[in-house]
Order: structure tokens, then sequence, then C-alpha cells
């Protein structure tokens, strides 16, 4: 019910081949962004189109737990991320 109402779709560390998961990135609205974080390009025959300036897929290769730091130091939240993910005693 909610895939309707997303503004970006992000997938992690799948690969995109059991169902009914996978078909979820197809649930949302067409022109709604999907970000694919992971360590291999997948979901192609899911209709994801990575690469084409008419396409608002983006691939992000590599761990689940880098592609998030990636993220986070481009949006300036990276230490905030770095204290979330430092072990606590």
């Amino acid at each position: 019910m909610d895939f309707g109402k997303a503004d970006l779709l992000i997938v992690m560390g799948t690969s995109l081949q059991v169902h009914p998961f996978a078909s979820l990135v197809m649930m949302v609205n067409k022109g709604t962004p999907r970000m694919l974080i992971n360590r291999e390009r997948v979901g192609e025959n899911l209709g994801l189109r990575f690469g084409y300036s008419s396409s608002p897929d983006v691939f992000l290769k590599g761990d689940c737990d880098d592609g998030c730091l990636t993220i986070a130091e481009a949006l300036g939240w990276d230490s905030e991320l770095k204290d979330l993910m430092r072990p606590r005693l």
C-alpha cells in the first residue's frame, strides 16, 4: 500500500531472484527513483534501468554498509551514522 506513496525506493543486498520480494521493485509509481546497493548489478529483468539518462534508477556497487556510508557522506550525515555504528558497551 505504501509503495505508491514512495519518493525513493532503496534496495540493498539481494539477488532479486526470490518472489514475491523481487517483484516489489515494480510496485513504485513510474518515474520513482530506485537505488540498488549491491555487490552485483541485478534486477534489469524486473525493469530496473541503470545508466540511462532517461531512467532515475541508480546502481551503487559495493557492500551495503559501505554504500550507506557513501550516501551518508554525500548528505553530510556521516558522523551521525558512524556514531550509530560504534559499538556501545
